[in-house]
């Protein structure tokens, strides 16, 4: 058996199937995706690489290696913590799809660019993960456009910015190949970091390349946009992961660390100071987005397996949030059209699930205290709080986290203020979709149960840094 074959080809098959089981059977086809991917997810987690295993009694041998059109492919056991991550990832996603309107291509499309993502774990020499990543936005855009929003021009500005983004990063890779992987000479050194530094902005979301991000969250499907913003974040910071753990002077550069800092200090404050300021909550939750992006990065700033594990928490906790936000956002426009303030008046009476289920997600994307994402966010500001000696710069690393909190929190309860102002014409009621109401119900549950025993999940998240041996000082 051949691992890394396994889990680029199955998903294929799995996207062609499902494809055409949906419109028969879209439950059937749900079920499946969700079953499957958990499977693989588990599959990953007790994978022998070192003896075979027995199947009906015949022992089937191993393989961490694939070649395909001349670039090796490698499973190595360090990688089962990442790919357990997407797996799992992609089996809740495929699984709260349940509770929202049918899209056909949201189970094919998840499932191609899990095989992409896998890829881009594989392949060697990891710089071309770039150009898999890239070839996941190409589809992934597919879901950005329905009846609903016929003209997602955030999408266009997404797919030009991971474009560049990916070139940078390749031409950062052919680079290095042609410097040996360690460049000597300072000139050469300051533009590979330059272009290293466009790339992942390109992809990431830098500001001032943040603005595809609200865009994409204020055109399109919400719940598509979640697919997006928790499954490909992930896999970008994945590869950011593995440049650090791949190239020691990357990782021994103070000039990585503080871009990476001014990075998460500029998301923190545009997406807390413009998050304010908006009219429409898909933007504004777009922009809340951008703050959780910020923590991910300041993170990432702190060298050392303490910050990849929190990246890790981080992630997992902001995935889980934008799933429930996908899912309450769904529920609540069937009765508004638009999402600006005036239309949300007097919503909470007729969908208050939804709306209870909107309102936690959207403070758990900022790190409000008592939810999912507060552990990690307390951790780091702790981590932060501690290195805040360093001066100026270092006090407003966590004054930027606190700001980004303070200005989220407000902006959320900017749009629940109208929403809980009840109408005549608005009498209370219930969702009527039972798979909804039990979403909504375990949501706002685990959002809350998490939060105050973060020691459930929290040792699970961390290992998925596991991957990056060298980060972790495991090699």
């Amino acid at each position: 058996m051949n691992a890394p074959a396994l889990y680029l080809a199955l998903p294929i098959a799995a996207a062609l199937s499902v494809y055409f089981l949906f419109p028969f059977r879209p439950r059937l086809a749900i079920f499946i995706s969700t079953v499957l991917a958990a499977g693989m997810a588990w599959f990953a987690s007790v994978l022998p690489f070192d003896a075979p295993i027995t199947v009906l009694g015949h022992p089937i041998p191993i393989s961490g290696s694939l070649s395909l059109l001349g670039r090796q492919f490698i499973f190595a056991p360090s990688q089962r913590s990442a790919v357990l991550f997407l797996f799992i990832g992609g089996a809740a996603l495929f699984g709260g799809s349940l509770a929202t309107p049918r899209n056909r291509l949201l189970l094919p499309v998840g499932w191609v660019v899990l095989s992409l993502f896998s890829a881009s774990l594989f392949v060697q020499p990891f710089l071309y993960a770039a150009f898999f990543l890239f070839l996941s936005v190409l589809f992934l855009s597919l879901l950005l456009s329905d009846s609903t929003h016929p003209v997602p021009r955030g999408a266009v500005r997404w797919i030009s910015y991971s474009a560049l983004g990916m070139l940078f990063l390749l031409l950062a890779g052919s680079e290095l190949s042609t410097l040996n992987n360690l460049p000597k000479d300072p000139g050469d050194l300051q533009l590979l970091l330059v272009q290293l530094c466009l790339g992942f902005g390109l992809l990431i979301s830098f500001p001032p390349f943040h603005f595809w991000l609200p865009d994409v969250v204020d055109d399109s499907s919400p719940y598509s946009v979640s697919f997006i913003l928790s499954l490909y974040i992930g896999s970008v910071i994945f590869l950011l992961l593995r440049f650090l753990d791949g190239f020691s002077w990357l990782r021994m550069s103070p000039d990585v660390y503080l871009a990476l800092q001014a990075g998460g200090v500029g998301m923190c404050l545009v997406g807390g100071g413009f998050s304010v300021f908006q009219n429409r909550l898909g933007r504004s939750v777009g922009y809340l987005s951008l703050c959780n992006l910020g923590a991910l990065l300041l993170s990432l700033s702190i060298p050392g397996p303490a910050g990849a594990q929190m990246a890790m928490v981080i992630l997992a906790a902001r995935g889980f949030s934008l799933l429930v936000w996908g899912v309450s956002f769904h529920a609540l426009r069937p009765t508004h059209s638009g999402d600006r303030l005036e239309d949300l008046r007097g919503v909470a009476s007729t969908r208050p699930l939804a709306f209870s289920a909107a309102l936690l997600s959207g403070l758990s994307l900022v790190g409000a205290p008592g939810l999912i994402s507060f552990p990690p966010l307390w951790a780091l500001l702790r981590e932060l709080a501690g290195a805040s000696a360093s001066g100026a710069l270092g006090l407003l690393l966590p004054l930027s986290l606190l700001l980004s909190l303070a200005a989220g929190v407000l902006s959320v309860f900017r749009f629940a203020r109208p929403m809980l102002t009840f109408a005549v014409s608005l009498p209370l009621s219930v969702e009527k979709s039972r798979s909804l109401r039990a979403f909504l119900l375990a949501s706002l549950f685990l959002l809350v149960f998490l939060g105050i025993f973060p020691q459930i999940y929290l040792p699970l998240m961390a290992n998925s840094a596991n991957a990056f041996v060298n980060i972790m000082g495991t090699n």
